[in-house]
């Protein structure tokens, strides 16, 4: 899963679909799957009736992915740094 916000403020999660890595990040599309869009209102992402959502490269400003531990194999533990200790 992702968080995608855009340029104008809206935040999205979601199942990335689709992203062209061969390209260019400024020309990097995004296809989410079960979209679900940030109410300020509920202080919670609402799930939109869409199965999936285009997102073209010049709307979305920056994306994360979310760990799901239960699906994700994780290098690094959350909250842990990801450098060696100073001996």
């Amino acid at each position: 899963m992702v968080a995608v916000a855009l340029q104008n403020g809206e935040a999205y999660v979601g199942y990335l679909k689709v992203s062209d890595v061969s390209v260019e990040q400024n020309e990097r599309d995004l296809v989410l799957s079960e979209p679900s869009l940030y109410d300020e209102e509920q202080r919670d992402y609402v799930a939109l009736p869409y199965q999936q959502l285009f997102i073209t490269a010049s709307l979305w400003y920056s994306m994360a992915v979310i760990h799901d531990p239960d699906r994700d194999k994780r290098v690094v533990p959350v909250g842990s740094s990801p450098f060696s200790s100073k001996q």
